[in-house]
């Protein structure tokens, strides 16, 4: 099963808890993680544990680009 994480504005204040929310639905499938703001993509084929730091950066990118709707997605291959 697959697990999907939305934010209509990610802001300072609620990037952490965007960030944990995807650490959290890991549980859902951790073959695959990916996130988008609808302009870009950024997908990995590891694990949120294995791409958190880097994910982190790209969310903390986001927010100083302007404040945007997130999607987070992760995989589990079947």
């Amino acid at each position: 099963m697959c697990g999907i994480a939305y934010v209509s504005k990610l802001t300072p204040k609620n990037l952490d808890a965007f960030h944990v929310l995807c650490y959290e639905m890991q549980s859902r499938g951790a073959d695959s993680f990916g996130i988008t703001d609808g302009y870009e993509v950024w997908r990995w084929d590891k694990a949120f544990t294995e791409v958190w730091y880097e994910s982190k950066d790209i969310l903390y990118y986001l927010v100083r680009r302007g404040n945007r709707s997130v999607l987070a997605h992760t995989r589990a291959a079947t």
